[in-house]
């Protein structure tokens, strides 16, 4: 999945380069952005917890704190999840797996979207999807440079930048695997199920082994 984030962003960044139209995201400037983290009013609890994410996590690594509204703003935006804004912008979730996500830029916008399980809904294979979610957090990593290496805070590698860009990108992922699961033994933990979804561990498929 790393690979493919490489080599697509290298490539968005040479065509960017060969076109001369598309220009660099300045998300954060000397500590301070004009972005908002938008996602529609009924959006799942995954779409919502991943803009928490993105916003506590750009605070951490900038000092920007980044407002949440679920009104699509006229200023720059990160967006997450389906809802007409992508329609707007000639996007859609069709063709991408399930747990997979797209990550593209639009203008001085990011959209940030994939599959979602709704709330109480299972896939049709019993499991869940939580494709926006996953894309949020390889955001984080890719941009700014987090990473998760164990449950609760003392696991957070946060590096510090007071000005982070992002190149023109335009990647659709999915995970290589339909399960994705570790026989933790506390699992049932808050603070670990968040960090294993942190991870992009999850499951579309339901399946009992032991």
């Amino acid at each position: 999945m790393k690979t493919r984030w490489i080599l697509t962003t290298i490539a968005a960044c040479i065509a960017a380069a060969t076109a001369g139209a598309a220009e660099p995201l300045t998300l954060v400037e000397k500590g301070k952005s004009a972005y908002s983290i938008y996602h529609e009013p009924a959006a799942p609890d995954s779409v919502k917890e991943a803009a928490r994410e993105i916003q506590t996590y750009v605070a951490k690594a900038t000092g920007a704190r980044l407002p949440i509204v679920t009104t699509f703003p006229d200023t720059p935006v990160i967006a997450l999840g389906a809802g007409p804004q992508l329609q707007a912008n000639g996007l859609s979730v069709e063709g991408i797996p399930l747990e997979g996500y797209r990550i593209v830029t639009k203008g001085k916008n990011l959209f940030i979207f994939g599959p979602d399980t709704p709330q109480r809904q299972y896939t049709p294979l019993g499991g869940f999807s939580r494709g926006t979610q996953n894309g949020a957090y390889t955001f984080l990593e890719t941009v700014f440079g987090v990473r998760w290496l164990m449950p609760g805070d003392v696991g957070d590698v946060v590096p510090r930048a007071e000005t982070v860009t992002m190149p023109p990108t335009d990647l659709t992922d999915a995970p290589d695997f339909r399960s994705r699961r570790l026989p933790y033994i506390r699992e049932r933990d808050p603070k670990v199920q968040q960090w294993m979804r942190r991870n992009k561990l999850g499951y579309s498929i339901l399946l009992v082994h032991g």
